[in-house]
């Protein structure tokens, strides 16, 4: 008996149906795959629906506010009532262009530049004036020399010694007496001290120690009562005293020359050199 009840126990059990719940699993992750992708989808173009919405909203407003205008213009129908409407609205705009257009036909001033203030003025304004040295100078811009120029006191010949000469190379070099001027024609004579003497303390006894450095083109000025006369280096000789008259006298008959002499060698009378130099005009 028994045994009869497990038969019929095992007759009426059904199978297990594995394809029902494997159909069921896929079907739950096809709607979660959904359900993620579209969150995905909205999330990823949120902005364009936005825009989308937005357009579609004023979109919705311009056909109002068109079906609005259209009624209007059924409730009145008359086709002048339109007409006269259209007119105003160009009359409006065309009064706007005109306006501009005058507006900008206007010339505004334009204020003169400071630059172009200050060009003005300087037309008529005269630089009368002079940067020269208010005393008498030789420079010698090669050697740096920038030496005071003494005119000599004693104009006649027989007042010549050497002490009363002494006396004025105490104070620079000196114009030699009866020699032109630089704005005359002739040969200017200038002469300076090359070599200290113990028994005299004088600032310039050495200031024509260098001038035998003196080349050909090198420059020289000259500054006298207030204006600038500038020579070229041309020759230098070393000559005996008694030669000196003759050489000064060749040269002061030709252009306006410039003459700068002293003792050499140094320390010694012996000789004297002379540097020729010719006025630039």
């Amino acid at each position: 008996m028994h045994l009869d009840h497990l038969e019929r126990l095992a007759k009426n059990k059904k199978p297990i149906n594995n394809t029902n719940s494997i159909f069921k699993e896929v079907k739950t992750l096809i709607i979660i795959f959904w359900i993620v992708f579209v969150w995905m989808l909205i999330f990823t173009n949120i902005n364009l629906f936005a825009n989308s919405l937005s357009a579609s909203l004023n979109l919705n407003d311009s056909q109002l506010v068109q079906s609005r205008d259209e009624n209007a213009i059924q409730t009145n129908s008359s086709i002048s009532t339109i007409i006269q409407s259209n007119s105003k609205r160009l009359e409006e705009t065309q009064s706007l262009i005109d306006q501009y257009s005058t507006y900008t036909q206007i010339e505004i001033p334009i204020s003169p530049s400071t630059e172009s203030i200050l060009q003005e003025r300087l037309k008529q304004y005269e630089f009368d004036f002079n940067t020269l040295p208010p005393t008498n100078r030789l420079i010698i811009p090669s050697l740096s020399m920038d030496i005071p120029l003494v005119d000599s006191q004693y104009k006649d010949a027989k007042d010549f010694t050497i002490q009363n000469f002494d006396k004025e190379l105490m104070n620079g070099v000196v114009k030699y007496p009866t020699t032109p001027y630089p704005w005359q024609w002739g040969n200017t004579l200038i002469f300076g001290h090359t070599s200290q003497e113990r028994r005299q303390k004088n600032p310039y006894w050495t200031i024509f120690s260098q001038i035998p450095k003196l080349t050909p083109w090198d420059k020289i000025q000259v500054i006298r009562e207030w204006n600038l006369h500038e020579y070229i280096v041309e020759y230098t000789q070393i000559i005996v005293p008694s030669k000196v008259n003759s050489l000064f006298l060749e040269y002061n008959q030709k252009w306006d020359y410039l003459t700068l002499m002293w003792c050499y060698p140094l320390g010694r009378t012996d000789k004297r050199i002379m540097i020729m130099a010719r006025e630039i005009k």
